[in-house]
C-alpha cells in the first residue's frame, strides 16, 4: 500500500481545524471544480454566506456536506483530525464507504481480512481480451491466460460475497464461453441468469462477419441461489407495476414487468496506483448492502 486518504463531510470536522481547511488553496479550487462553490451566493436558505477565496468559517458552517480530502493535507493536519473522529468512536464504524484505487488482485487481498462474507453485491467489468480496447493494462492474453487472470480474482471475490450475495460480470462473445464454464465451477452451479443487452444500434461495417456483431452479456451468479431467494429477491411478479419514486420520464411506459426489462449498472474503473479512500459523510442515505463495484 502506497497511501491513505480520507473523505469527510465538514459536519464531522472540529470547527478548530477550519481556518487551516480555508487557507487551502488545493482544497478550494477542488470544491470549486466539483461542486461549483464558487456559483453560491448568499441568501436565506444559508444565511446570506457567499463564496469568497479564501472561504469565511461562516461559509464552511453554512455547507455542511462538502466534502473534505486529506490528500490536500499534511500528516500533521491529517492525524489531528482522525483522533478527533476517534473521540466520537471507532473509525470503522464511522466509515460508510472504502474506495481502492490499485491492482485489483492486490486490493480483493487487503480486503479479505475486513469484508469477509459481508458483501452482498459484486459487479466486474474485466477487459474483454479484444486487442482493441485504448486502455492502459493488456487486453490481448491466450485464453487460457485470461481465464487464469480472471479465475484468481473471482475466487478472491466469492469469498467476499454474504451467503446470498450476487455476482455480475460483463463480457463479449470473445470469452463468453470459457468464462461461463469457469464460473460454473467457482460458483458451484449457482448460476442465475444471461442478460444479453445491445451495445450498439448501427450494424458494425464488418464485411468479414456474416452476422453483425452488436450485442454483449451480464453473467449472473448467487453464492448460494437458495440463500438468495430466501433473502427475498427472486423475479417480480407479472402482475405487479414497478415504482417510479422520482418520475424519471425514461421510465414512463415501462411501469409493467412483461417479459422484458432494462439494467442499470456504474462501475469504478481502478488506477495502476494503490491507494485506498475512505468516505465518512453524515445524512446520507445507504443501503443496508454492501457493493462492490
Amino acid at each position: 500500500m502506497l497511501e491513505t486518504q480520507w473523505c469527510v463531510t465538514l459536519d464531522r470536522v472540529p470547527e478548530a481545524l477550519y481556518p487551516e481547511i480555508a487557507a487551502n488553496a488545493a482544497q478550494c479550487a477542488e470544491w470549486v471544480e466539483l461542486f461549483a462553490v464558487d456559483e453560491i451566493a448568499g441568501d436565506l436558505t444559508n444565511g446570506n454566506v457567499a463564496w469568497s477565496n479564501p472561504p469565511r468559517g461562516a461559509f464552511l458552517k453554512a455547507n455542511p456536506s462538502l466534502v473534505l480530502d486529506t490528500r490536500h493535507f499534511d500528516r500533521d493536519f491529517t492525524g489531528g483530525l482522525l483522533t478527533a473522529l476517534s473521540d466520537a468512536g471507532p473509525l470503522d464504524q464511522q466509515t460508510d464507504g472504502l474506495l481502492v484505487h490499485g491492482e485489483n488482485f492486490q486490493a480483493l487481498n487487503l480486503l479479505q481480512a475486513r469484508y469477509e462474507e459481508q458483501v452482498g453485491c459484486i459487479y466486474i467489468d474485466p477487459p474483454y481480451n479484444t486487442g482493441n480496447d485504448d486502455f492502459v493494462y493488456k487486453d490481448r492474453y491466450q485464453h487460457s491466460s485470461w481465464l487464469s487472470m480472471v479465475n484468481d480474482r473471482t475466487f478472491l471475490a466469492r469469498q467476499l460475497l454474504r451467503p446470498n450475495g450476487a455476482f455480475f460480470t460483463n463480457v463479449d462473445y470473445n470469452e463468453i464461453a470459457g468464462l461461463k464454464t469457469l464460473l460454473d465451477a467457482i460458483f458451484d452451479g449457482n448460476f442465475e441468469g444471461l442478460i444479453s443487452w445491445r451495445r450498439r444500434h448501427n450494424q458494425p461495417n464488418d464485411k468479414t462477419k456474416m452476422i453483425g456483431l452488436v450485442a454483449e452479456y451480464i453473467l449472473a451468479y448467487a453464492k448460494d441461489s437458495a440463500a438468495l431467494r430466501d433473502s427475498g429477491v427472486g423475479k417480480l411478479d407479472l402482475t405487479g407495476k414497478f415504482s417510479n419514486p422520482d418520475n424519471d420520464p425514461a421510465e414512463i411506459g415501462h411501469r409493467s414487468p412483461g417479459k422484458s426489462g432494462r439494467a442499470r449498472a456504474e462501475h469504478v474503473m481502478s488506477s495502476k496506483r494503490l491507494r485506498v479512500c475512505h468516505s465518512i459523510r453524515n445524512g446520507w442515505e445507504t443501503s443496508q448492502h454492501t457493493s462492490l463495484f
